[in-house]
Order: C-alpha cells, then sequence, then structure tokens
C-alpha cells in the first residue's frame, strides 16, 4: 500500500467502521430507532411498539446482521403475522420495518431499503376484526370460564374451544366417532357426511346442543357465554379470538420455527420441527 501511495493508517481507521457496520444487527439498529422516536411518542405507545419489535420482529430477525436483510427475509415475520389473522398488525409491522431500515440508509448502514419493495405484499383484510385478549389476562379468561353460571354444556363448549382453537364449524358440528377418549385424541376429516337440514355440515363436527341431540349448536353460543362472562365481543374477546391468542404464545416464546407454528394452526403433526 505504501509502495502505492496509499496511506496504510487512513486506510485501516477507514476500514474499522464497515467492519462494525457489518456486525450490527437488526435489533441493535431498530433499538436505537426505537430510542429516537419514542420522544415524539406518548409512553404507553412507545411501550406498545417495543412490544410489536419483540414479539414480531426480533425473535425472527434481530440477531441477523443488518446489512444481509433482504425483501425476502423482511417478510418472513410478516407472513408470521397474517398466519395468525392478524392483517392490520402486519401491515403496521410493514411500516415499521421501512421506517427503520429509512433510518439505518440514512445513517449509511445500508445503501438501499428493501423494506420499501414489501408494499403490496400484505393487504388488509376486508374481514370483521376478530377480537383477542393479551396472553397476560388468560389467567382471568380461564377464571371466568371456572366460575360460569350458564349451561354446563355451553361452558365446556368454551373451555374445549380454548384449549382446541380450532374453527367454530369444526367444533360445533363434532361427531362423537371423531373422539378417541382413550387416546385423547380427535382426529378430524378432511370432509364430513352431511346432516340433514344443517348448512355448511360438510366441514366438520357436530357439537350438539343439550336440547335436540340431532341439532348442532348455534354458532352464536360462545360469543354469547362470553358476553355473560362480562366481555364485550367487538372489541375485548370473541370466540374466533382464540385462534389468535393460540397463534401469539408460540410467537412472542421464541422457541418455533414459523413452520412450526404454521403447522400447529392448521392442527398438523410437527415432526422434528
Amino acid at each position: 500500500m505504501l509502495a502505492d501511495g496509499i496511506d496504510t493508517i487512513g486506510a485501516k481507521n477507514q476500514a474499522k467502521p464497515n467492519a462494525l457496520i457489518k456486525d450490527l444487527t437488526f435489533e441493535s439498529v431498530a433499538l436505537g430507532w426505537h430510542t429516537e422516536m419514542s420522544a415524539k411518542w406518548a409512553p404507553d405507545y412507545s411501550k406498545t411498539m417495543m412490544s410489536r419489535l419483540k414479539t414480531h420482529l426480533f425473535t425472527l430477525i434481530g440477531a441477523r446482521a443488518i446489512v444481509d436483510l433482504d425483501t425476502h427475509d423482511l417478510m418472513q415475520p410478516l407472513e408470521a403475522i397474517k398466519n395468525c389473522g392478524t392483517v392490520d398488525i402486519a401491515l403496521r409491522v410493514q411500516n415499521y420495518l421501512r421506517s427503520i431500515r429509512r433510518e439505518a440508509k440514512r445513517l449509511r448502514l445500508i445503501t438501499v431499503n428493501p423494506a420499501y419493495d414489501l408494499v403490496g405484499s400484505i393487504k388488509a383484510s376486508r374481514v370483521v376484526h376478530r377480537p383477542a385478549l393479551s396472553l397476560s389476562r388468560l389467567p382471568e379468561l380461564q377464571e371466568r370460564i371456572a366460575t360460569y353460571k350458564g349451561r354446563a354444556l355451553t361452558r365446556l363448549t368454551v373451555l374445549l374451544s380454548l384449549h382446541v382453537f380450532v374453527r367454530s364449524s369444526k367444533l360445533r358440528f363434532a361427531r362423537w366417532s371423531e373422539f378417541d377418549l382413550k387416546r385423547g385424541a380427535w382426529e378430524i376429516p378432511d370432509k364430513r357426511p352431511a346432516l340433514e337440514g344443517v348448512p355448511f355440515s360438510t366441514r366438520g363436527t357436530k357439537m350438539a346442543s343439550d336440547t335436540k341431540s340431532w341439532k348442532p349448536m348455534s354458532e352464536n353460543t360462545v360469543n354469547s357465554a362470553l358476553r355473560k362472562m362480562g366481555y364485550d365481543t367487538k372489541s375485548e374477546i370473541c370466540g374466533h379470538g382464540f385462534r389468535s391468542m393460540a397463534c401469539s404464545a408460540p410467537i412472542e416464546s421464541g422457541l418455533w420455527t414459523d413452520t412450526a407454528i404454521e403447522r400447529q394452526m392448521s392442527h398438523k403433526e410437527l415432526g422434528n420441527l
């Protein structure tokens, strides 16, 4: 380098920042972004943002070097969120990614912002919002179910729905032949024989009412019970929200891969995952 007229000390000093940048993780950059932005946010909003970063981003890409993350990598946490049925959260997290990467580019940590290519990958859902309780309120929910004063079958239905988090139709149309009580297993076939006079009964399952054994339980039974327990089923928790809670738990634990969580939500064998 000296023979070529290059300042070796200057070259060495110039190389140091590049090495440091290469080692910077997404989490460290995101935490710096959060600290700077928190000066403009209300404390509660700042806390919510940090919770979402930890839950949805740090567990999957937090340890990755920020210079190595491309658009495909950034899609992974968004897909995981979307698979839980919370598209609105996925859209918000997509915006966080864009802002964090924009800040990284401003600091010359990266040269391009692949988060801009995420636009359009997550589309707003037209379905009705399915409210779900935070996992910290799960003991409260269990206590209210345990002390529910309504019909025993209704209480057991809510409890079973919370534990197995299948879709409403699969639970309400369940057949006794699907249950193996000795093994403690419930095997749901892809398609079931139709029940006379019962729309959509081929979707699977027939949780019978306790007044007419041939008639399925109403699709509003679980939500009605939740309202009697004191919950607002439009803003706090509804029967379908049990699935969101079941999806959030393994994501927040950080112990499971996206594939494992997806299989769990689909009630498939996890194999070696």
